[in-house]
């Protein structure tokens, strides 16, 4: 009977231990799924704001650094400036009309759509002497005609009205064309840092301006053509080089430069003349 007693208080015990085992390693299991679980939350709560932060951080630096380099790697050069002023070449149709051929270059830079032939139109002309062998100066008309390589040429009070017949006949009254103010060539470049290209009366290559041998008579006078005289439009300068920037509407490149000592000298020579318009 004893003995019997001492084996029911075994089987007991070892009943006991295998459910205290088992209860312990359910725990762990439930303990190892929440650690895990954590784990995966932390991962995937860090995985997704990381790359957010990442990105809108760097956008926002690439962003940053493309405005500052567009605003202070690319200053503007105040010792070189060139208007945009598109280059019309007066041949074939008019092998000895610079002068028409650059007013029609101002008044298409600002704006207006006119062509040289147009502006032709409004371009006082004398093709020939009278019967008594009189013929005009090119204070008075365009002498010739800019049609044909016999042309000769006006200077540019000439221009000046065609340029406001051709303002008058489209009733614009919001621009005027003048003479410069000052005469030395340089203070034109105060035009060019206004914005204003400008029309001068030089010559071809800025050669020394050379005078035919033979002229005509005039109600006043016996008039001498200017036989090498050249009308361009100034467009720019370039103080470095000490050059003089021109839209040329006889040169095929469209846009030469020359020494700036060399204009200045021709110019002197054609009586510093030279046209702007100006918006009133």
């Amino acid at each position: 009977m004893k003995q019997r007693l001492m084996a029911i208080i075994a089987a007991l015990a070892v009943t006991f231990a295998c459910l205290t085992a088992c209860g312990d390693s359910s725990s762990n299991e439930d303990a190892s799924k929440t650690e895990s679980s954590s784990a995966a939350e932390t991962n995937t709560t860090s995985s997704e704001s990381k790359p957010e932060t990442t990105t809108a951080t760097t956008a926002e630096t690439t962003t940053t650094t493309t405005t500052t380099q567009a605003t202070t790697t690319v200053p503007q050069n105040k010792n070189r400036v060139v208007l945009d002023v598109k280059n019309i070449q007066q041949k074939p149709e008019l092998p000895r009309g610079s002068e028409i051929t650059c007013a029609t270059m101002l008044l298409n830079y600002y704006g207006f759509n006119v062509s040289k032939m147009d502006m032709l139109k409004y371009l006082p002309i004398v093709e020939a002497p009278d019967a008594n062998g009189v013929w005009v100066s090119p204070l008075d008309a365009y002498v010739g005609n800019p049609k044909l390589e016999t042309g000769y040429g006006c200077y540019n009070n000439i221009i000046k009205k065609a340029i406001r017949a051709y303002f008058k006949t489209e009733k614009i009254t919001d621009y005027e064309v003048k003479d410069p103010v000052k005469t030395n060539f340089v203070d034109l470049y105060e035009e060019i840092n206004k914005n204003n290209p400008v029309i001068i009366w030089a010559s071809n290559d800025m050669t020394d301006i050379k005078f035919s041998e033979k002229g005509w008579k005039t109600a006043s006078e016996d008039f001498y053509w200017p036989t090498n005289v050249h009308c361009l439009v100034l467009i720019g300068y370039d103080k470095d080089k000490g050059t003089a920037i021109f839209s040329d509407p006889l040169d095929p490149k469209g846009t030469v430069e020359y020494p700036e000592k060399d204009v200045a000298k021709v110019y002197d020579q054609m009586y510093s003349m030279a046209l702007v318009i100006h918006k009133k």
